[in-house]
């Protein structure tokens, strides 16, 4: 092992030692944290804030095998596979505003939890949560002046919403969406081999300007009901 990683770090070492297994991912990211004098986690055991990932792009983050995990007043906890290069924590800070607090963690927890956050499903559970907190997307129900209704549906949270819905149900191979209005919420379910899965629920207030959306990319009347 020492022939096969001299010279390479001790992020080869960490690989070559689990690979060979003397020791678990986890055990190595412990010892690791501990070298560096920074604490280490275990990301499949935590729950990171949806919104937090998207402080940098996806492209800089999977570049760099890292993730933002948390913000705590003005830190952000990012997760790294040490050892840490002190240029992408000056571009972090540069990017964000924040103070960078680095925590250990492994190559592939890192993997998993980028996919995770940036999975086409999660992705648009998020712009519902924007949605309900900001509160910034006109309802389209009680309009009937054509400028407004299109203004409503061409705000970019409704037409990311909807790119996003079509998008997964081609990455889920899905033969068909199903929108279906009811009391409350309007459900999302997708038709994949021939049985419905419930995906979302999208809120009443941004229920009718969905639809428009959807005919606009139809070519329908949207103003007929």
């Amino acid at each position: 092992m020492l022939a096969e990683t001299e010279g390479r770090g001790e992020q080869a070492v960490a690989r070559a030692v689990t690979r060979l297994g003397f020791a678990s991912d986890a055990q190595v990211i412990r010892c690791l944290g501990d070298h560096l004098n920074i604490p280490s986690v275990d990301l499949k055991e935590i729950n990171i804030d949806p919104q937090v990932p998207h402080l940098l792009s996806e492209e800089f983050l999977r570049r760099n095998n890292i993730i933002p995990v948390e913000v705590r007043g003005g830190d952000v906890y990012v997760a790294m596979f040490p050892p840490i290069d002190p240029a992408v924590l000056d571009e972090i800070e540069l990017t964000t505003g924040y103070r960078v607090m680095p925590v250990a963690a492994s190559e592939n927890d890192i993997r998993y939890a980028l996919n995770l956050s940036f999975s086409t499903r999660h992705r648009t559970r998020q712009t519902i949560i924007d949605m309900h907190v900001g509160e910034h997307v006109p309802a389209a129900q009680s309009r009937f002046v054509l400028d407004e209704v299109v203004d409503a549906v061409e705000a970019p949270p409704i037409v990311r919403l909807v790119m996003d819905i079509v998008d997964g149900a081609i990455h889920e191979r899905a033969s068909d969406v199903h929108l279906e209005p009811q009391e409350g919420d309007m459900r999302v379910r997708y038709r994949i081999d021939g049985v419905l899965h419930d995906v979302m629920q999208i809120p009443k207030n941004i229920e009718p300007s969905v639809v428009s959306r959807i005919k606009i990319l139809a070519n329908l009347d949207i103003t007929e009901r």
